[in-house]
């Protein structure tokens, strides 16, 4: 008699169990969800860079505001070459004379000046022989 009391007992409670499981279950079903979170705290980069140059100047173009993010090689700023402009100016300009004194050797003496010597050569001669 124990025997048949407990199978009863299971077989009351299976049923029971399936009936509230069906009761208690949804299909799936697919939806796009928006969720908002609301927080406060203070946002931290993954990486801080201080980007300095070489050499002092100012400013004249920055391409870049803090926060944006950059690729290796982008250029963020342009400064002030004034003074930098100045000397390759002056660069360029001694190179120039220094191609045109290398033509003027390469082309030989003009007759001006080989007749200033000879003029220079005679008047030291005068001066040798009267002294």
């Amino acid at each position: 008699m124990v025997v048949s009391t407990t199978t009863i007992y299971i077989f009351v409670m299976r049923e029971t169990s399936q009936e509230d499981i069906a009761q208690l279950t949804v299909p799936i079903q697919v939806k796009s969800i928006t969720i908002q979170i609301t927080s406060s705290g203070k946002v931290q980069p993954i990486r801080n860079v201080n980007i300095s140059p070489k050499n002092v100047g100012i400013l004249t173009r920055l391409y870049v505001e803090q926060g944006n993010k950059v690729k290796a090689g982008q250029i963020l700023a342009c400064m002030d070459n004034a003074d930098i402009q100045v000397e390759v100016d002056q660069a360029r300009a001694d190179w120039e004379q220094a191609q045109a004194k290398l033509a003027e050797a390469r082309a030989g003496n003009r007759p001006q000046e080989i007749a200033k010597a000879q003029a220079q050569v005679d008047s030291a001669k005068a001066k040798a022989v009267y002294t």
